[in-house]
Formats: structure tokens, C-alpha cells, sequence
């Protein structure tokens, strides 16, 4: 890893190409962005760890130093692919939303509203096309009968082994697409189990700093006490002494609080990971699902519906729609907060008390 870092490290040197031109790529996105003054912020940071950590890496070609190790050197080359990964999704992330605000705005204008509803339709009927050129194309092919059937067969065979019961093999029962689906449902339910925890665990900690600087303990009144213990769990439950001020930008209570937001970064990436996996998995499968298909899996990827019923949602789609749906939790018991919510409130809690950037953890 320590290699591979000083072979990109000899590259880096110019913004105008690889690996730097992700970071050049994700500043022009920022200057583009209309909200310039808050994606500028995590711009700056992940800017100077990126500088940090190349100069670390450059430093140490040609030469070694007892106080750089390989192993210093392989964990630094990691953080920095990081830093150059995080860079890419978030110029995607700046461009797909000023592509949103432009539509929006174009919307507005008639002429713009009827050149898109052509423009769509046109689309549409130029795939139709396609498609139909490619189904003739296909007939028109010189293939036997007999290649024909072979094909046909092999299909069967995947999608039994897909979709069926297998008998016997590795002590499995059950079809290994439906016996994925549950490992996978039941260690996103392990994930948000784990983020819930971890955002109560940082709230209960929150509160104790409250209560450390509370007058309530001094009040014989208990309607006033009460009250002013109230005030004291809102203040914990919004982080709002999440501060530079009370925190401070270094020393053991800045690094305590940055790694408990760490691991609830952590804890909801893993949740949303998992959840595209599902998809992902979906749209591999979907070309060869048929009505022979077990009827809980058609509903993990397609929904259910029928003549008499109305269509039900995606279990993907449930499940992301659950991550924006305010929760109950030991200190949220009138749902304040979606658990998406928290995450963004994460992340931007961690710029502003200078965490360090996050990182891929191998322990999800």
C-alpha cells in the first residue's frame, strides 16, 4: 500500500492531472455551487488534509526515516485515497444539485416546460426504436435451433439456482438469493441499531455537560428545577453545545466528542451501503425474474401489486424512506429528529469542530 501511494505521490504533481485533478475537478465544483459558502468549508478542510498527507508521502521518496514507517506511510496512503475518493462524490454531489436548481429554475419558463415534454417523448420513442432494431437484429442472426434451446436451457439453470431451494449444499437451505436478502436485511437492522445507540450515547453525554453548568441543583422550586431540566435535555438533544466554544478545537474533550460523531458517521454509511447493495443486487437480477419468482423477493426489488390491491413500495424503497422518517429514541420521544437528519447534523457538527475528515472503516 505504502508502494502504491509513492507511485501516485510521483504523479501529483500538477492539479492538472491524476490524482490531483480531483481536488482541482472538486474546487471549480465549488466555485460553481449556489451555496458556495457552505460547501466551501468542507472544500477547505479536505483540501488541507489532502495537502497534509501528500506532502508526508512525497517526503519520504527516495529515502527512509525512522520516524515515517511503512506502516506510517501505508495508513497515510489510505486516508489520502480517501481524501481523493470523498473529493470525487462530493464535486458529483455539487454538480447533481445545480443541476436540480437549474431545472428548477427552467421549469418556470413555458417554452422551457414544452421543449422537455418533446424532448422526453422523443427520447422515449428513439429507445423504442433501438430497442426493436436490436430484438430483429437478433432474429435475423445465423443461430441454430439447437443453440437456441442450449441457451434456453442454461437460462433455466441460472435462474433455478438463483431463485430455488438448494438442497443440501454447504448444510444451506433455502434460495441464496432470498438467504442473501435476509443476511443483508437483518445487518442493516444490526447497522441501525448501532447509529440509534451511538447518537443516544453522544446525546447522554451532551446532557451531562449540560447539567454540569445548570443552576438546577441549586433551585428549591421544583416547577422552576423541572423546567430548567427540560431546557437542559433540549439543549442535548439539538447538540447545540457542540460548539468551538465549549468543546475547544483541541485537547481530550475535542478528540472524545470528534470520534463519537465518527462512529455515528460510520454506523450511517454502513446503513445506506447496505441499502444500495439491495439495489444493486436488484438490478442484476431483475433481466431474468418472471412470475415463477418467490413473491418476497419480487418484493424486495419490485414492490407487490395485483388486480384487486394497490401497489405496494419496494422493500428499498421502505427502507430508505424509513432513514427519513423522524424516530423514536431514548431521548427523542416526541420523534425530533429522521435519522438522515442526525447524519447531516453529524457532519456538519465535525466540520465545525475541525474532526478530522471521515474515514472507510473496515469494520462495518
Amino acid at each position: 500500500m505504502c508502494e502504491l501511494g509513492r507511485s501516485l505521490a510521483k504523479r501529483a504533481t500538477s492539479y492538472e492531472q491524476f490524482p490531483q485533478i480531483l481536488i482541482a475537478q472538486y474546487g471549480q465544483a465549488v466555485e460553481l455551487s449556489s451555496e458556495k459558502d457552505v460547501v466551501q468549508i468542507q472544500f477547505d478542510a479536505l483540501y488541507n488534509w489532502n495537502k497534509t498527507l501528500l506532502g508526508k508521502i512525497q517526503a519520504s521518496l527516495g529515502s527512509s526515516s525512522p520516524n515515517y514507517s511503512t506502516r506510517d506511510c501505508a495508513e497515510d496512503t489510505v486516508s489520502w485515497i480517501t481524501n481523493l475518493q470523498q473529493s470525487a462524490s462530493l464535486t458529483i454531489a455539487i454538480l447533481k444539485q445545480e443541476k436540480v436548481n437549474l431545472e428548477s429554475d427552467l421549469s418556470q419558463i413555458s417554452e422551457y416546460a414544452n421543449y422537455k415534454k418533446s424532448y422526453e417523448q422523443l427520447k422515449f420513442e428513439t429507445e423504442q426504436v433501438k430497442s426493436f432494431s436490436s430484438i430483429l437484429k437478433e432474429l435475423a442472426s445465423d443461430k441454430s435451433d439447437i443453440d437456441r434451446t442450449e441457451i434456453r436451457l442454461s437460462m433455466n439453470a441460472l435462474h433455478d439456482a438463483l431463485f430455488f431451494t438448494s438442497r443440501g449444499f454447504a448444510g444451506l437451505s433455502g434460495a441464496p438469493v432470498s438467504n442473501w436478502f435476509s443476511f443483508i436485511r437483518k445487518t442493516i437492522s444490526e447497522q441501525t441499531y448501532q447509529f440509534e445507540n451511538a447518537v443516544d450515547t453522544l446525546t447522554s453525554e451532551l446532557f451531562g455537560l449540560a447539567r454540569e453548568t445548570s443552576v438546577t441543583k441549586v433551585i428549591r422550586n421544583e416547577a422552576l428545577a423541572n423546567q430548567l431540566l427540560a431546557k437542559d435535555l433540549r439543549t442535548a438533544i439539538q447538540w447545540s453545545d457542540l460548539t468551538l466554544e465549549k468543546i475547544g478545537k483541541e485537547g481530550s474533550k475535542n478528540k472524545f466528542i470528534c470520534e463519537k460523531l465518527e462512529n455515528i458517521y460510520q454506523r450511517w454509511q454502513a446503513m445506506t451501503d447496505y441499502i444500495s447493495s439491495m439495489d444493486f443486487m436488484c438490478r442484476l437480477i431483475d433481466p431474468i425474474m418472471n412470475e415463477r419468482v418467490d413473491g418476497k423477493i419480487r418484493s424486495v426489488c419490485q414492490g407487490d401489486e395485483g388486480i384487486t390491491r394497490q401497489r405496494q413500495a419496494s422493500e428499498i424503497d421502505v427502507l430508505r424512506g424509513q432513514l427519513k422518517e423522524k424516530y423514536y429514541s431514548k431521548f427523542l420521544p416526541d420523534r425530533t429528529f429522521s435519522r438522515q437528519e442526525r447524519a447531516e447534523m453529524t457532519v456538519k457538527k465535525m466540520v465545525e469542530l475541525g474532526c478530522p475528515a471521515p474515514t472507510i472503516s473496515l469494520k462495518q
